[in-house]
């Protein structure tokens, strides 16, 4: 029994990211659009760090040796111990758009990132990146957010007297070529405020280039006669000056500059992207982190409005002949390729609501379907000043690695041709075409315009299940005890189920042993306890064993028990609650000075976040229940750092 899953952590809904490198076409080997946003591969998007990756093996707070690089060399950012690495922070009041982040301290923190690729003595004469980052309360002390160079010629990228700075610099004489001069462009930013910026450095060999940066979509400017780029070993840095001496405003400056706020992404290319590459990379970053775009913005599904549809975007457009992207997919399992009608100046850019992966959906489908994804996508189709236009029929392939067996002819698209948010009341399109290697195509398909929702389908759940086995898996206090709660869809020779618990989430120990259900075809939802929990911090994982004896693990719950602590709880009136109506959050005997209140369905698809301050017994807010939210029952949690608080909603 395979499991591939949606984890809750406290019941709010975690995210992850799965890369898939090749597919495969019907006559020819294709190599997928699969680095950020659905541009590049790994052989072109070399250095790819998510600090939401980190979450797998820290926890809030813990300092940071090594950041994983998704990229396609694997080389991990990487600070020693020796008391400057920058710490993974999830607590509520640091995430960004709910998303961890990498806290810089402004005095000493970095990373350090390989630059084997960066230097060796060859010349980089083409590169893209881009960086997530958050400033801190200061952005009038000079700090670096990303350096190379290492005093000979490179890139930095610093905050100095209220404004973000893109510099590019060499030494005189430095025998790579004629001397060129320090160099920067720059434009202002405000504390505490999240940014996404990107640069790209054009040119050949002979033929020296420009220095284009943007910061929230927003044109810097540009520097021009760049010729060729050297970094020095151990040069390249995240968060401050990692070796030798820049020169910066004209001044040369050794040592210190630290970085003071919080880096949650960076993305490296090999290539000089294309201005489509970058718009769609700019909106995949815009989306995931809450940053809005001041030009561009060719995604506008990620609006509360539309229904936040945040999660893998990814996409394709055009601005000219010269100028296009065709073909994307991204780290999400939608490709979408081979647009017939794709004019100047159009863009395509989907994303999805995070909804389970998995035919469970048995509600809300036409007649001759038997179960749909919960995971829903919306479709931009735009553009660049935001009005509808049609690119033409699309390839919308999908990628089902690991689930199961799948009979192509079972497979349905369904798309919200009404624009109604159900799918009940539409005619599903049929002719999917297994195309191996676990990859199934929809060819040619129409019905996909400017805001329309699209999900996947099947008309047999037997032959085509669609299954990720496991939904949740969750661990809650109650009183003097960790209530443990998880919910399979489907079973395959599921022996039993083992709670692990640890004190350091490395060191584990048996709390209990459940019995599987050997196979199923239905829902089962499991319920157990662990009625002498520990003290503190402590760490959940549920493991599954097949009759062979092969095994899975979920990914890690952490709980925060707290003997004899004081009893709170929320209150919810009215309930149930009318669609249109405004439903009343209020706090008993709970004294916090920070809380996020969440609005989920059942299914983990969030309606409504907001963060509370200075919370006290009987604060009362309240929640609105509009248009967008269809009846059901609903989980309203409020989180602190420590403990959460949660009531079952029902509307009607």
């Amino acid at each position: 029994m395979k499991l591939i899953f949606i984890v809750t952590m406290n019941k709010v809904l975690l995210k992850y990211h799965f890369l898939f490198v090749f597919v495969f076409g019907i006559s020819s080997l294709l190599m997928a659009q699969t680095g950020p946003a659905g541009v590049g591969s790994t052989g072109t998007n070399r250095y790819w760090y998510q600090a939401e990756e980190l979450g797998a093996t820290l926890v809030d707070g813990d300092p940071i040796n090594n950041w994983l690089n998704n990229g396609g060399n694997g080389d991990a950012a990487s600070q020693g111990s020796g008391g400057n690495q920058p710490n993974w922070r999830n607590s509520v009041a640091k995430r960004l758009n709910g998303l961890s982040v990498v806290e810089f301290d402004g005095v000493n923190d970095l990373l350090a990132i390989p630059d084997g690729e960066l230097n060796l003595g060859a010349p980089q004469i083409q590169r893209s990146f881009f960086v997530v980052f958050r400033t801190g309360a200061n952005v009038t002390n000079r700090q670096i957010i990303y350096e190379e160079g290492g005093g000979i010629r490179g890139i930095n990228i610093y905050i100095f007297q209220g404004d973000v700075y893109v510099g590019v610099w060499n030494t005189n004489n430095d025998g790579q070529g004629a001397p060129w001069a320090f160099q920067e462009i720059h434009a202002s930013v405000t504390a505490n405020t999240a940014y996404v910026i990107s640069l790209t450095k054009n040119g050949n060999i002979t033929i020296t280039g420009t220095v284009e940066a943007y910061l929230n979509g927003v044109a810097l400017g540009t520097i021009n006669n760049i010729g060729q780029l050297y970094a020095h070993s151990g040069d390249v840095g995240l968060g401050g000056n990692n070796g030798g001496t820049r020169l910066e405003t004209g001044t040369n400056n050794s040592g210190g500059l630290n970085f003071g706020g919080d880096i949650a992404e960076f993305i490296h290319y090999n290539y000089a992207l294309n201005d489509v590459e970058r718009m769609v990379t700019e909106n995949y970053l815009a989306a995931k982190y809450g940053v809005t775009l001041g030009d561009n913005d060719v995604y506008n599904e990620d609006n509360v409005g539309a229904g936040n549809y945040d999660y893998e975007v990814a996409g394709i457009g055009r601005v000219n002949a010269t100028n296009l992207h065709d073909d994307a997919q991204g780290s999400g399992m939608v490709r979408i390729l081979n647009p017939t009608g794709l004019g100047n100046d159009e863009f395509m850019i989907w994303g999805h609501d995070n909804g389970v992966a998995e035919a469970t959906n048995i509600v809300d489908i036409p007649a001759t379907v038997q179960g749909r994804f919960n995971r829903v996508w919306r479709v931009s189709e735009v553009n660049a000043a935001g009005n509808a236009r049609n690119v033409g029929n699309v390839d919308v392939r999908w990628d089902l690695t690991g689930l199961g067996s799948v009979t192509a002819s079972d497979l349905r698209l369904l798309v919200d041709t009404d624009n109604d948010g159900v799918f009940s009341d539409e005619t599903p399109v049929a002719g999917a075409v297994d195309l191996g290697s676990d990859i199934y195509g929809f060819l040619g398909v129409s019905q996909l315009t400017n805001n329309r929702r699209f999900t996947l389908a099947t008309i047999n759940k037997l032959t085509s299940p669609l299954p990720i086995d496991l939904i949740s898996f969750e661990a809650n206090i109650n009183d003097d005890k960790v209530d443990i709660k998880w919910v399979t869809a489907s079973e395959i020779n599921n022996d039993y189920f083992t709670i692990e618990r640890s004190i350091d989430a490395k060191n584990w120990e048996e709390v209990l042993v459940v019995a599987g259900a050997g196979n199923s075809n239905q829902t089962i939802t499991y319920f157990d306890s662990d009625y002498e929990p520990l003290t503190g911090i402590s760490y959940y994982r549920l493991k599954q064993t097949d009759f062979n004896g092969e095994f899975t693990y979920s990914n890690i719950v952490p709980v925060k028990f707290i003997k004899d602590a004081v009893d709170g709880n929320i209150n919810l009136f009215p309930s149930p609650v009318q669609v249109g109506e405004t439903v009343n959050v209020m706090f008993e005997n709970i004294f916090e000075s920070e809380l996020l209140v969440v609005l989920r369905d059942i299914q983990g698809k969030e309606y409504y976040s907001k963060i509370i301050v200075e919370v006290e017994d009987g604060k009362l807010i309240g929640i609105p229940i509009d248009m967008v939210i269809p009846p059901g029952i609903y989980l309203v949690t409020a989180t602190s750092e420590n403990l959460i608080y949660s009531q079952r909603l029902i509307v009607r």
